[in-house]
């Protein structure tokens, strides 16, 4: 099931924080009753892949952004290049009225 990304970005890193906080809680409460490290590896696997998830999403919001940056310099570019062209055919049509 997709949902859209933008939509639902903030819900979706809001609930990958707090499971960060909680396996974080969770893998210190492991070290701190002293267990093995086979009891351990899951809370810090999922950890690790909650990480990665936040990373991901950080890369694909960034890319985002500079997507739409280069949209509007691409656009301020096309109007900038237009203006003179305009200024140029009121020239033109201001002599044909003279």
């Amino acid at each position: 099931m997709a949902l859209p990304h933008a939509r639902w970005r903030g819900a979706k890193n809001g609930a990958n924080w707090a499971l960060v906080g909680v396996k974080v809680l969770n893998a210190y409460s492991h070290w701190a009753v002293d267990d093995e490290f086979e009891r351990t590896a899951p809370t810090l696997v999922f950890l690790l892949m909650l990480g990665c998830r936040l990373v991901v999403d950080w890369q694909v919001a960034k890319r985002e952004r500079e997507q739409q940056a280069l949209q509007e310099q691409h656009q301020q570019q096309q109007q900038q290049q237009s203006l003179p062209a305009a200024a140029a055919k009121q020239k033109i049509e201001q002599k044909k009225d003279q």
